[in-house]
Protein backbone atom coordinates (compact mmCIF):
# COMPACT_ATOMS: atom_id res chain seq x y z
CA UNK A 1 0.00 0.00 0.00
CA UNK A 2 1.88 3.09 -1.48
CA UNK A 3 1.12 6.66 -1.84
CA UNK A 4 -0.10 6.92 -5.02
CA UNK A 5 1.56 6.91 -7.66
CA UNK A 6 4.66 5.74 -5.94
CA UNK A 7 5.07 1.52 -6.78
CA UNK A 8 2.59 1.43 -9.12
CA UNK A 9 4.22 -1.72 -10.85
CA UNK A 10 3.82 -3.42 -7.31
CA UNK A 11 1.25 -1.91 -5.28
CA UNK A 12 -1.98 -3.17 -4.65
CA UNK A 13 -3.99 -0.42 -3.10
CA UNK A 14 -2.59 3.58 -3.85
CA UNK A 15 -3.40 5.98 -1.15
CA UNK A 16 -4.60 9.55 -2.36
CA UNK A 17 -6.06 10.48 1.59
CA UNK A 18 -8.81 12.88 0.78
CA UNK A 19 -8.07 14.10 -2.87
CA UNK A 20 -9.40 12.55 -5.68
CA UNK A 21 -7.37 11.24 -8.73
CA UNK A 22 -7.73 14.54 -10.30
CA UNK A 23 -6.27 16.57 -7.76
CA UNK A 24 -3.34 14.54 -8.12
CA UNK A 25 -2.68 14.60 -11.63
CA UNK A 26 -3.43 18.32 -11.07
CA UNK A 27 -0.39 18.65 -8.76
CA UNK A 28 1.53 15.47 -9.22
CA UNK A 29 4.54 16.56 -6.92
CA UNK A 30 2.72 18.40 -4.30
CA UNK A 31 -0.97 17.39 -3.99
CA UNK A 32 -0.01 14.31 -1.42
CA UNK A 33 2.86 15.93 0.47
CA UNK A 34 2.47 15.10 3.51
CA UNK A 35 0.44 12.25 3.59
CA UNK A 36 2.54 9.62 4.68
CA UNK A 37 3.70 11.72 7.62
CA UNK A 38 -0.13 12.22 8.52
CA UNK A 39 -0.85 8.51 9.03
CA UNK A 40 2.25 7.88 10.64
CA UNK A 41 1.58 10.55 12.93
CA UNK A 42 -2.30 9.15 13.40
CA UNK A 43 -0.76 5.47 14.05
CA UNK A 44 1.34 7.45 17.20
CA UNK A 45 -1.91 9.24 18.40
CA UNK A 46 -3.84 5.96 18.30
CA UNK A 47 -1.56 4.48 20.75
CA UNK A 48 0.78 2.20 18.50
CA UNK A 49 4.14 1.86 19.53
CA UNK A 50 6.91 2.05 16.75
CA UNK A 51 9.45 -0.88 16.74
CA UNK A 52 12.09 -0.75 14.10
CA UNK A 53 11.98 -2.61 10.58
CA UNK A 54 13.75 -5.76 9.11
CA UNK A 55 17.16 -5.95 9.59
CA UNK A 56 20.34 -7.72 9.04
CA UNK A 57 21.78 -8.94 12.25
CA UNK A 58 25.37 -8.27 11.41
CA UNK A 59 26.75 -5.18 9.33
CA UNK A 60 27.42 -6.26 6.03
CA UNK A 61 31.57 -5.23 6.90
CA UNK A 62 31.16 -7.90 10.01
CA UNK A 63 30.00 -10.66 7.60
CA UNK A 64 32.78 -13.03 5.88
CA UNK A 65 33.21 -13.60 2.81
CA UNK A 66 30.95 -16.94 2.15
CA UNK A 67 28.41 -15.85 5.19
CA UNK A 68 24.73 -14.84 4.19
CA UNK A 69 23.06 -12.36 7.05
CA UNK A 70 20.48 -13.44 9.25
CA UNK A 71 18.10 -11.18 9.84
CA UNK A 72 15.92 -9.47 12.51
CA UNK A 73 12.41 -9.37 11.76
CA UNK A 74 10.45 -6.09 12.01
CA UNK A 75 9.10 -5.37 15.47
CA UNK A 76 6.49 -2.69 16.73
CA UNK A 77 2.98 -2.89 17.60
CA UNK A 78 0.41 -5.25 16.03
CA UNK A 79 -1.17 -3.52 13.23
CA UNK A 80 -4.46 -5.10 11.98
CA UNK A 81 -5.17 -4.21 8.14
CA UNK A 82 -8.23 -3.69 6.89
CA UNK A 83 -9.88 -2.36 3.54
CA UNK A 84 -13.97 -1.19 3.96
CA UNK A 85 -15.94 -0.04 0.92
CA UNK A 86 -19.54 0.69 0.75
CA UNK A 87 -21.66 -0.72 -2.55
CA UNK A 88 -25.73 -1.48 -2.56
CA UNK A 89 -26.10 0.88 0.62
CA UNK A 90 -23.92 -2.68 2.24
CA UNK A 91 -20.68 -1.88 4.15
CA UNK A 92 -17.78 -4.39 3.03
CA UNK A 93 -14.32 -4.95 4.86
CA UNK A 94 -12.10 -7.33 4.48
CA UNK A 95 -8.51 -7.77 6.11
CA UNK A 96 -5.42 -6.74 3.61
CA UNK A 97 -4.32 -10.45 4.70
CA UNK A 98 -6.62 -12.27 2.52
CA UNK A 99 -5.45 -10.31 -0.20
CA UNK A 100 -2.01 -12.00 -0.55
CA UNK A 101 -0.84 -15.27 -0.74
CA UNK A 102 2.13 -17.60 0.21
CA UNK A 103 2.58 -19.57 -2.50
CA UNK A 104 4.97 -21.84 -0.58
CA UNK A 105 1.75 -22.50 2.06
CA UNK A 106 -0.97 -21.89 -0.27
CA UNK A 107 -2.44 -19.35 2.09
CA UNK A 108 -3.26 -16.24 3.08
CA UNK A 109 -1.28 -13.98 5.72
CA UNK A 110 -2.15 -14.16 9.06
CA UNK A 111 -3.73 -11.44 9.94
CA UNK A 112 -1.62 -10.39 12.90
CA UNK A 113 1.62 -10.49 11.01
CA UNK A 114 2.07 -6.35 10.49
CA UNK A 115 3.97 -4.16 13.30
CA UNK A 116 4.74 -0.87 13.08
CA UNK A 117 8.07 -0.24 12.60
CA UNK A 118 7.93 3.85 12.10
CA UNK A 119 10.39 3.51 9.03
CA UNK A 120 13.78 5.12 9.32
CA UNK A 121 14.63 8.75 9.94
CA UNK A 122 16.47 10.64 6.82
CA UNK A 123 16.94 14.15 5.82
CA UNK A 124 14.43 16.08 3.90
CA UNK A 125 16.42 17.36 0.92
CA UNK A 126 14.01 20.58 0.47
CA UNK A 127 13.72 21.46 3.96
CA UNK A 128 16.77 19.57 5.80
CA UNK A 129 14.42 18.70 9.07
CA UNK A 130 14.46 15.07 9.80
CA UNK A 131 11.37 12.78 8.10
CA UNK A 132 10.03 9.75 8.39
CA UNK A 133 11.71 7.68 5.04
CA UNK A 134 8.19 6.49 4.01
CA UNK A 135 7.24 10.03 3.21
CA UNK A 136 10.00 9.87 0.39
CA UNK A 137 9.16 6.61 -0.51
CA UNK A 138 5.46 7.14 -0.01
CA UNK A 139 5.32 3.44 1.50
CA UNK A 140 2.97 2.87 3.79
CA UNK A 141 2.27 -1.05 3.99
CA UNK A 142 5.12 -3.58 2.81
CA UNK A 143 4.44 -7.44 2.49
CA UNK A 144 8.83 -7.45 2.31
CA UNK A 145 11.67 -6.28 4.08
CA UNK A 146 11.31 -2.51 3.30
CA UNK A 147 12.75 -0.25 6.02
CA UNK A 148 11.06 2.33 4.32
CA UNK A 149 7.74 1.35 5.05
CA UNK A 150 5.52 2.48 8.27
CA UNK A 151 4.10 -0.78 8.51
CA UNK A 152 6.52 -4.09 7.48
CA UNK A 153 5.56 -7.96 7.87
CA UNK A 154 7.17 -9.61 10.42
CA UNK A 155 7.28 -13.15 8.95
CA UNK A 156 10.44 -15.41 7.99
CA UNK A 157 8.41 -16.13 4.48
CA UNK A 158 8.70 -12.67 3.93
CA UNK A 159 12.67 -12.80 3.61
CA UNK A 160 11.86 -14.85 0.34
CA UNK A 161 10.06 -11.60 -1.20
CA UNK A 162 7.74 -13.98 -3.26
CA UNK A 163 4.12 -13.10 -1.77
CA UNK A 164 1.42 -12.88 -4.76
CA UNK A 165 -1.97 -11.39 -5.06
CA UNK A 166 -5.25 -13.07 -3.96
CA UNK A 167 -6.74 -12.21 -7.32
CA UNK A 168 -10.16 -13.77 -6.30
CA UNK A 169 -10.54 -11.54 -3.07
CA UNK A 170 -9.45 -8.50 -4.48
CA UNK A 171 -12.92 -6.42 -4.57
CA UNK A 172 -12.13 -4.86 -8.72
CA UNK A 173 -15.37 -5.74 -9.97
CA UNK A 174 -16.74 -2.37 -8.60
CA UNK A 175 -17.67 0.85 -10.61
CA UNK A 176 -16.38 3.06 -7.65
CA UNK A 177 -12.76 1.67 -7.34
CA UNK A 178 -11.84 3.65 -3.79
CA UNK A 179 -11.70 2.09 -0.62
CA UNK A 180 -11.08 3.25 2.78
CA UNK A 181 -7.73 2.03 4.38
CA UNK A 182 -8.17 0.96 8.17
CA UNK A 183 -5.49 0.46 10.99
CA UNK A 184 -6.40 -0.99 14.58
CA UNK A 185 -5.12 -2.06 17.45
CA UNK A 186 -7.61 -5.70 17.63
CA UNK A 187 -8.68 -7.60 15.28
CA UNK A 188 -12.12 -6.52 13.90
CA UNK A 189 -14.94 -8.67 11.99
CA UNK A 190 -14.60 -9.03 8.22
CA UNK A 191 -18.11 -8.18 7.07
CA UNK A 192 -20.12 -8.58 3.72
CA UNK A 193 -18.02 -9.54 0.48
CA UNK A 194 -14.67 -9.41 3.03
CA UNK A 195 -16.25 -12.37 5.41
CA UNK A 196 -16.44 -14.64 2.49
CA UNK A 197 -14.57 -17.83 2.96
CA UNK A 198 -10.51 -17.93 2.17
CA UNK A 199 -10.15 -18.79 -1.53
Amino acid sequence: MARYPESSHETLVHIVGNRTPEDVQADPAGALRGLVTAVYQGLLAAGFAEGHPTRPEKDARELGADEEPSWVLATGDTVYVYIEWEEDGTLHRARATDLVLDPETGTTLPQDCFRFTGSLRVEDRNTAEEMVLAEGMGLIVSVWRNAGSLVEIALDAALRNDFQYNFPRIPSDREDPSLDLVFAKAPLEPLGRGAEPPR
